[in-house]
C-alpha cells in the first residue's frame, strides 16, 4: 500500500574552513552535501542501500561564507517504480540558499536495482525521463542512458560572433580509492560531485578570466558506477552561458575506451554576484 509522506531528514552543519575557498564554501563540497542527506532520506525509506543516479536541478542563490551554521532538509517528494525523487533544500536562518532535486535507486545484493516503496502520488515525478530510465525493465544494471546536456555548439558560434572567446576544457585526474570508496567498492556519489564540480570550476574561470560561482546544476546523470582503483578523468567544456554566465559541460570517464560514467550541466556567474 502506498505511503502517505516519506522521511524527512534534518542536518546542520558549521561551514568551516576545511572545504572553502577565500572564505566561501566550494560548490563540490555543497553537492557533497546534498548527495549525503539526501540518502539518508532515500536510504530510510527504501529501507536499504541506495545509490544517486541524477541531479536533475539545482539552483545556487548566493555562496555559503565560513562560519555560518547551515541546516540542510531532504524529504523523499515522489516514487516510481524503480527510483526515489528526493528535495533538499539548505538555509541559513530563514534564508534558503540552495534548493535541489535528487533521485536514487535502491539495490540488492547483488547491486542489481530493485522495485521502491511506493509514495501516495501528490504531483508528477519530478522528472520524468530519469524515472523511465530507472524504471525500464530492460535495464538490470545500474548503466541509464539519459538525455544529454544543451549542445553548446551554437553557443559557440554565437560567441564567435559576439568576439566572446572559444569554449575552454579543463581536465582533472583522480585516483578512486581510500576512504572515498564505499562498501561495494565502488566511488561515493558526493566524492565523485566534488570532483566534477572542481573541473567544471576550473574551466569556468579561466573561460571567465575572472572569480566564479556555482550558480546552478541541470541534468547531471551517473551512467554507471565508478570502481575502485580507477584513475578518473573529468572533462571540462566551458562556453557562454544564459544572462551572462557561463556553461560548462563535463563529463566524467576513465582512459578506458568505456562508456563515462558520468555526464551533465553546471552553469556558473561572476563571484562577486549577490
Amino acid at each position: 500500500m502506498p505511503r502517505d509522506r516519506g522521511p524527512v531528514i534534518c542536518r546542520d552543519e558549521l561551514v568551516t574552513f576545511d572545504g572553502c575557498d577565500d572564505g566561501f564554501l566550494r560548490g563540490g563540497k555543497l553537492l557533497e552535501w546534498l548527495d549525503g542527506v539526501g540518502a539518508v532520506a532515500a536510504t530510510r525509506f527504501a529501507q536499504g542501500p541506495v545509490v544517486l543516479v541524477a541531479v536533475d536541478a539545482a539552483d545556487v542563490r548566493d555562496r555559503i561564507e565560513v562560519g555560518a551554521r547551515v541546516t540542510m532538509r531532504a524529504r523523499v517528494a515522489d516514487t516510481t517504480a524503480r527510483s526515489i525523487g528526493v528535495l533538499v533544500t539548505i538555509m541559513i536562518e530563514l534564508r534558503r540558499m540552495i534548493t535541489s532535486s535528487l533521485r536514487f535507486v535502491a539495490l540488492d545484493a547483488t547491486g542489481a536495482v530493485i522495485a521502491v516503496p511506493q509514495l501516495a502520488p501528490a504531483g508528477p515525478p519530478m522528472r520524468t525521463d530519469v524515472a523511465a530510465a530507472c524504471d525500464d525493465d530492460a535495464r538490470h544494471e545500474l548503466a541509464f542512458v539519459l538525455d544529454e546536456p544543451p549542445k553548446l555548439l551554437g553557443a559557440r558560434r554565437r560567441g564567435a560572433r559576439a568576439g566572446i572567446r572559444a569554449p575552454l576544457a579543463a581536465y582533472v585526474h583522480k585516483p578512486a580509492m581510500g576512504r572515498k570508496i564505499r562498501i561495494r567498492s565502488t566511488l561515493h556519489g558526493g566524492e565523485l560531485m566534488k570532483w566534477i564540480e572542481q573541473g567544471a570550476s576550473m574551466s569556468a574561470a579561466a573561460f571567465a578570466g575572472a572569480p566564479v560561482r556555482l550558480a546552478a546544476v541541470r541534468g547531471l546523470s551517473f551512467l554507471r558506477p565508478v570502481p575502485a582503483g580507477v584513475l578518473v578523468g573529468v572533462d571540462a567544456v566551458a562556453a557562454p552561458g544564459d544572462g551572462g554566465g557561463v556553461t560548462v559541460r563535463v563529463r566524467v570517464a576513465d582512459e578506458r575506451d568505456a562508456p563515462p560514467y558520468a555526464r551533465g550541466a553546471l552553469t556558473y556567474v561572476a563571484g562577486t554576484d549577490p
